[in-house]
């Protein structure tokens, strides 16, 4: 009787566990769906480039595989050099306070932004958001509110910076045939342009600060960059991709508006995009600072670029410390005991 009775528990647990197994397995099922029908459920699939069966199949498994290994061979051993070879300066001392033009900035592109994910929760395509361009404008929100000192600033300023061919070639070759809602095409400029506008923002304020930039033939940040953006687009944007079906930065077939829209046009992209990422961020960056030079916002000191705000401090401080050094003559020291009489 007492195995019995242990047997008839046991059968009961085991009853109850099955049970508990199940109603979890569901509630998981649903929440799954539940994410699955605000993040990506509202893709049209018949917009062309947009995503579906078509786009999945456009090219063969085994060519996408070949694809794939190719390409993360490449971002691995970049990142290796990148990780290396890289170097952050120390973090200076924060001297002057933020500016009212940051913040104008700021809020800027938090409001542009804002209305960016209102118009994907609103048509149901939030997986969008992991789109580079989107993933940058969230980097520089970070870069533009957070205090200047911490080393991490600088990385991601670093990174951010030769991340900006992006926008360039959403403004090149726009695709458009997909914003149909009012003011979705007006954002979509206005993201874009702020995209290229804040860095440069960022590097007429921090010349000397955290916002700094590596030396011209320093290419360790960029080929840092380049394995980071290679692992991105071909681990996580095409497994998700292929999971969803949704084209996430045409990583699953091509975009309409691609000049190189063909079987091959991975492989082209693998170059296209090495080069832009390797060039791009030098180009950006020189012509910025020629720019603020002949607005006689920085100057070349011969050795590296310094703010002119920064510089007159400095020159303003050797002065004092002159002036406090210096011995007096007798006529000043006569003046100054008379006073004192």
């Amino acid at each position: 009787m007492h195995f019995l009775k242990k047997d008839i528990g046991v059968k009961k647990k085991k009853k109850l566990f099955s049970s508990h197994t199940l109603i979890f397995a569901g509630r998981m099922t649903w929440k799954l769906a539940d994410v699955g029908d605000w993040s990506y459920h509202g893709v049209n699939h018949s917009i062309k480039g947009n995503g579906g069966p078509d786009c999945v199949n456009y090219l063969s498994t085994e060519r996408r595989i070949v694809e794939t290994i190719i390409a993360c061979t490449l971002g691995v051993c970049s990142l290796y050099y990148g990780l290396r070879t890289y170097t952050v300066p120390p973090v200076p001392k924060v001297v002057r306070e933020d500016r009212g033009g940051k913040r104008l900035l700021l809020v800027l592109m938090c409001l542009v932004f804002g209305i960016e994910i209102g118009f994907k929760f609103s048509s149901r395509t939030v997986i969008y958001i992991l789109n580079p361009c989107h993933v940058i404008t969230t980097i520089q929100i970070f870069l533009l509110a957070a205090p200047p000192t911490s080393k991490w600033v600088t990385i991601l300023f670093r990174i951010q910076m030769h991340c900006l061919y992006g926008a360039m070639l959403a403004i090149l070759f726009p695709v458009l045939n997909t914003r149909k809602r009012t003011l979705e095409l007006e954002i979509y400029w206005i993201q874009h342009f702020l995209i290229l506008v804040t860095p440069f923002y960022l590097i007429r304020t921090g010349v000397g600060g955290v916002y700094t930039v590596e030396a011209l033939n320093d290419m360790s940040w960029a080929f840092l960059t380049k394995g980071l953006i290679f692992l991105y687009h071909f681990i996580i944007l095409q497994g998700l991709g292929m999971v969803t079906q949704v084209n996430l930065n045409n990583i699953i077939c091509p975009a309409v508006s691609d000049p190189f829209s063909g079987p091959n046009y991975r492989i082209f992209a693998m170059f296209h995009q090495a080069a832009l990422t390797l060039i791009i961020g030098k180009v950006y960056t020189k012509l910025s600072l020629l720019v603020l030079q002949a607005l006689g916002t920085i100057v070349w000191t011969g050795e590296k670029y310094v703010a002119m705000a920064a510089l007159r401090v400095q020159q303003l401080c050797s002065m004092c410390k002159a002036q406090m050094s210096r011995k007096p003559s007798k006529i000043e020291q006569a003046d100054n005991d008379s006073h004192l009489d």
